[in-house]
């Protein structure tokens, strides 16, 4: 990774673990926008923060991008570096397909359909970041789907109510 690049790298995964429920979130924002980070909120809400995730993910689809070019082309990382890049991977592909996880916990009969996106996210996920590896530990790509369904899901049911 270039300075800039594992800068930026730091920063997404600083937010993908980030408490949405502290200003941490907020903050890590505030760093991966820089000038074009809009201030007036304290506090993230899943509604009001769309703006801002669509300039994130403008800048993380072209790292997965570049990195993952390299990653092809035979260049390797740094440990460290490598998982960097799965989380930024995990960040991009949670937004990538964030509105058609809302979409199946809106339908609420997720439990008896097949979900029909779930093939284009397997294979975006896996061909992303299997160029990174494996590390001990890590979950399934069945389990990153039945994650990311669950804190979208969380998020649905915590905003509806506020």
């Amino acid at each position: 990774m270039q300075p800039e690049e594992r800068h930026l790298a730091e920063c997404i995964a600083r937010l993908a673990y980030a408490n949405p429920f502290l200003t941490e979130r907020i903050e890590c924002e505030r760093e991966i926008l820089g000038s074009d980070f809009a201030s007036g909120r304290q506090f993230w809400h899943v509604d009001q923060g769309s703006e801002q995730i669509g300039a994130i993910q403008a800048r993380v689809e072209p790292l997965v991008e570049t990195l993952g070019e390299r990653l092809r082309a035979g260049v390797r990382g740094s440990v460290k570096e490598l998982r960097l890049y799965r989380d930024v991977v995990l960040y991009w592909v949670y937004n990538r397909y964030e509105a058609d996880f809302l979409h199946l916990v809106e339908r609420r009969d997720h439990v008896t359909r097949k979900v029909a996106f779930y093939s284009q996210f397997a294979a975006d996920y896996e061909r992303a970041a299997d160029l990174a590896g494996n590390f001990e530990g890590e979950m399934s790509v069945e389990h990153i789907f039945a994650f990311f369904f669950q804190v979208r899901r969380a998020f649905h049911l915590i905003f509806r109510h506020i």
